[in-house]
C-alpha cells in the first residue's frame, strides 16, 4: 500500500499537480487497480494508463476509476500498452465527447478490425495515429472516414500513407 501511495503521489506531481488531492486521486488507482487485478492487471498498468492519457492531453488529468478501469481492460484485451490506450483516448477526447466515449469507440474499433480479419490491435493503432490527419472534421466524421480509410489499406496489405487516402481526404474535406 505504501508503494502504491507513492506511485500515485509521484505520478500526480510528475503529472504536475500538488499533492492537496492525493487522497482522492490514490483511491481512485487503487479502485481502477482493485477491479482489474483478476484480469492480470498491475497497479503500474493503472499509472501508465493515466500517465499515457495526462502525456496524450499536455495537462494534468484525474480519470474516473471506471475510466481508468476501460482502458486497463481493453489494454488486456487488445495486448496494447496500457500507455498507449491513454495516449488514443486522448488523441480521440480531441474529436469531442468524453473518455468514456473514447475508449468505447477505441473497443468498437479493435473489434471492427478483427471482424474483418484484421490484427485489431494493428488497426486501431493505424487509426490512432492517422487522426491528427483528420482532426479537423469532427469525431463523427473524421473518425468513421479513417477507419474505412485504415481497413481498405490494410485489406491491400498497405498503409493508408502509401495510397495517398490521407492527401485526398484533406482534398476532399477542403472543398
Amino acid at each position: 500500500m505504501i508503494g502504491m501511495n507513492d506511485q500515485a503521489l509521484a505520478l500526480q506531481k510528475k503529472m504536475g499537480g500538488d499533492d492537496s488531492n492525493t487522497a482522492n486521486f490514490r483511491e481512485r488507482l487503487i479502485g481502477a487497480y482493485s477491479e482489474t487485478v483478476q484480469i492480470g492487471a498491475t497497479f503500474d498498468d493503472v499509472t501508465d494508463a493515466v500517465k499515457g492519457l495526462s502525456d496524450g492531453m499536455g495537462k494534468i488529468v484525474s480519470p474516473s476509476k471506471a475510466t481508468v478501469v476501460s482502458m486497463v481492460e481493453l489494454s488486456k484485451a487488445t495486448q496494447m500498452t496500457t500507455e498507449s490506450i491513454g495516449g488514443m483516448v486522448s488523441e480521440m477526447v480531441r474529436f469531442g465527447g468524453t473518455q468514456k466515449d473514447a475508449v468505447e469507440a477505441i473497443s468498437k474499433m479493435a473489434q471492427e478490425g478483427r471482424n474483418a480479419g484484421l490484427n485489431g490491435k494493428a488497426y486501431t493503432e493505424a487509426i490512432t495515429k492517422n487522426l491528427k490527419t483528420v482532426s479537423g472534421f469532427g469525431f463523427k466524421s473524421g473518425v468513421d472516414g479513417m477507419k474505412k480509410m485504415v481497413k481498405e489499406a490494410m485489406l491491400l496489405r498497405t498503409t493508408v500513407e502509401s495510397i495517398g487516402a490521407s492527401k485526398i481526404a484533406k482534398a476532399f474535406f477542403l472543398i
